[in-house]
C-alpha cells in the first residue's frame, strides 16, 4: 500500500510517498481504506519529533491521528461494524496510509449526509470530546463546565454533552467568542 511517511524528523519535506504492507485486521480491530485523512497539530509534532512517547517502532513512521473510509476487514469480536460501513475514526499514527487498523471504539459511523473533506478532519477533536464526556459518565441534569469551549474539542464538548442530556453547560472562552458559545448553548 502508498503511505506518506517519515524517514526522519524534520519540516514537511520529509514526508515520502512510500510501499509498505497492507495490514490485516486482529482481534477487536477493523481494517479502514482510507479515503481522506486530517492533519492534526499532532501529527506536525509526530513530524518534528516532538512527540517521541507517542512512537512505537523504528522508520518509516505514517502519520495521521484522524481519517475517514470504509470498513474492509474486521476483525474476531468486533461488533457493531460491518465490511463496506463508512467511517471516521482516530489514531495516534498510521492514517497516511491507504488502509489503517485500528481497534473497534476508535472509529464511528461516518453520518451520509457529511462530505468526506468533513468527516477526515472531524473526528480528532470530536471523539476527544465524547471520551472525555463518557470518562466523566454525563448524564441527564448534569450541570458541565468545558474549560476552552470555543476551541475545536471544546466545541464539540459543548454540544455533546447537551445532546448526552446536561441541563446546563458553562464554558470558559474570551470574550470575544461569549456569543459563539451563546450560540452552541453554553453559558459564558
Amino acid at each position: 500500500m502508498k503511505a506518506a511517511a517519515l524517514s526522519s524528523f524534520g519540516p514537511p519535506e520529509v514526508l515520502r510517498t512510500v510501499e509498505l504492507d497492507e495490514p490485516d485486521a486482529q482481534a477487536g480491530q477493523v481494517r479502514v481504506q482510507v479515503k481522506v485523512a486530517g492533519v492534526q497539530p499532532f501529527d506536525c509534532g509526530v513530524r518534528e519529533g516532538r512527540f517521541p512517547h507517542a512512537l512505537v517502532g523504528d522508520f518509516p513512521i505514517v502519520p495521521g491521528n484522524e481519517f475517514a473510509g470504509t470498513i474492509d476487514q474486521v476483525g474476531a469480536g468486533v461488533t457493531g461494524f460491518s465490511v463496506g460501513d463508512a467511517v471516521l475514526g482516530f489514531s495516534t499514527l498510521g492514517g497516511y496510509a491507504e488502509w489503517v487498523t485500528v481497534p473497534y471504539d476508535q472509529v464511528v459511523p461516518k453520518p451520509a449526509d457529511m462530505p468526506w473533506k468533513i468527516a477526515g478532519g472531524f473526528s480528532g477533536a470530536a471523539q476527544g470530546a465524547r471520551n472525555a464526556l463518557n470518562q466523566m459518565r454525563v448524564t441527564t441534569g448534569d450541570v458541565v463546565l468545558i474549560n476552552g469551549a470555543s476551541g475545536g474539542l471544546g466545541t464539540m464538548a459543548v454540544q455533546l454533552a447537551k445532546a448526552m442530556g446536561a441541563s446546563t453547560v458553562i464554558g470558559t472562552a474570551g470574550q470575544a467568542n461569549h456569543e459563539y458559545l451563546r450560540s452552541l448553548g453554553a453559558v459564558p
